[in-house]
């Protein structure tokens, strides 16, 4: 559980810097 958290953040910190957010199937998919 720990390590999907980690990649969720992750995810978030790619989005800010593309300045999109990535798509909620896409984290679902991931989590």
């Amino acid at each position: 559980m720990h390590e999907v958290a980690a990649t969720r953040r992750v995810l978030e910190m790619v989005a800010s810097i593309q300045g999109v957010r990535p798509p909620t199937r896409t984290v679902r998919g991931l989590a």
